[in-house]
């Protein structure tokens, strides 16, 4: 972080860790949330054809058409999907960090944390508090909550899962949401989700 860039002097800092097993549990709240809030609705809506889909996959289950070479397929596949939405989940955030930064894109970097599992985007300098709500809870906004609510105009299965997914996969994103969220205006944030922490600069009370 360049100090010349965000003048901090009259801030004090704190380092606000997380853990990744409360975020796996809080991805259980935001996954029931989700079906309540979502899915309830899609299958009181859609609820003929929910079935029909379910009791099809049930009939070819039985049947034995689903193959070892046909899972290992779907599989392979289902891991391309999901390697793609991780992409492009990090580069939403990307695109929105450098909007609001200062140094523009010269500020974002991406990454893997292979040991622990995440992909991150993060922005090497300050920004406000509010830019980066938006910045983080865009991903799940565009990929997670606009799919799904398509899935309740258009009756659409696939939508609904795809939304489904990204709500669990911007469940971290929320989580950060929810710790900062009585945050001042006034505060700035330097993101080390990296880390598994954020640095938080708050306005000095004189």
């Amino acid at each position: 972080m360049d100090k010349n860039e965000t003048n901090l002097d009259n801030f004090t800092q704190e380092i606000v860790k997380f853990s990744v097993l409360k975020i796996h549990l809080f991805a259980l709240v935001v996954l029931v949330a989700s079906l309540i809030i979502f899915g309830l609705p899609f299958y009181l809506i859609r609820s003929e054809y929910t079935i029909s889909i379910i009791n099809s996959i049930a009939a070819n289950t039985q049947n034995n058409q689903f193959n070892v070479l046909v899972g290992i397929i779907g599989g392979f596949i289902g891991l391309l999907i999901g390697t793609a939405i991780m992409i492009v989940h990090e580069l939403i955030h990307g695109i929105f960090y450098a909007y609001y930064a200062k140094n523009k894109w010269k500020s974002v970097k991406f990454g893997l944390v292979l040991k622990k599992g995440i992909a991150y985007c993060i922005c090497t300098e300050v920004i406000k508090i509010r830019p980066f709500f938006i910045t983080t809870i865009m991903p799940t906004v565009i990929m997670g909550i606009v799919p799904l609510i398509i899935s309740l105009i258009n009756g659409n299965l696939y939508f609904f899962f795809f939304g489904i997914i990204n709500m669990l996969g911007g469940c971290g994103d929320i989580y950060i949401i929810l710790r900062f969220l009585k945050e001042s205006k006034d505060s700035y944030i330097l993101d080390k989700s990296n880390e598994m922490c954020m640095h938080i600069y708050r306005r000095n009370i004189l």
